[in-house]
């Protein structure tokens, strides 16, 4: 038998006895086919048997087996819940050394990255300080060999035995003004939405509807 959910120490539900009240429940849900389909509700009569299976048989039938399905995920998620918690510090301690690394790494690239661009600016600067000297002293020729050196780019691709990391670019939205954006962006708050017409507040383009449904209370 399943363990109670009430317990302190939880056991994996038996598949076998979980099968066999699903089994038990799907030839019950068999029986009961012909004669629900046997009411014809077109009388005072029929009326009141309809309801009375309804509220005897059908919707207390429907709570047992909500029950049981209760029972046994809510013990498995129980379980569940159990173990991550025992995994959960490990994975936390080795994603804590895993971001330290990738720190590093985007760490040194964005150093790389500014030393190339001030060595390349200084290149510029220089070459630019030669082509006017050059200019200056109407040395023409000299002029098209004042192109600045390009300095190379930074590696962002490492390869080893273990695998590859790459450094990339990734595009995310990042918000600067909540205020521009555009109403057809913003999903209506259905809740709000209701609440406010139910309190009598009018919202252009909404109202309140109404629909049938049969709302059935057991004893």
């Amino acid at each position: 038998m399943a363990t109670s959910v009430e317990d302190k120490e939880l056991s994996v539900p038996n598949p076998a006895q979980m099968q066999g009240e699903i089994k038990q429940f799907m030839t019950t849900k068999e029986a009961l086919v012909a004669r629900t389909m046997a009411i014809e509700v077109k009388d005072e009569d029929s009326l009141l048997i309809a309801n009375d299976f309804l509220t005897s048989t059908l919707i207390p039938l429907r709570k047992q087996i909500e029950g049981k399905r209760q029972e046994y995920s809510t013990t498995l998620r129980r379980l569940a819940s159990q173990w991550d918690k025992e995994f959960t510090p490990a994975i936390e301690a080795v994603d804590g050394l895993i971001g330290y690394l990738k720190e590093g790494i985007l760490s040194y690239t964005r150093e790389q990255e500014k030393k190339r661009q001030l060595l390349q600016e200084e290149l510029d600067r220089k070459a630019e300080e030669e082509r006017k000297a050059a200019e200056a002293r109407g040395d023409v020729s000299q002029i098209p060999e004042t192109i600045p050196e390009l300095v190379p780019e930074v590696q962002r691709t490492m390869r080893t035995n273990g695998g590859t990391s790459t450094v990339k670019k990734v595009p995310y939205l990042d918000i600067t003004n909540e205020s521009l954006i555009p109403r057809r962006y913003l999903l209506p708050n259905t809740t709000k939405i209701f609440g406010d017409l139910k309190a009598g507040i009018e919202v252009p383009g909404t109202k309140i509807s109404y629909r049938d449904e049969v709302s059935v209370r057991t004893k």
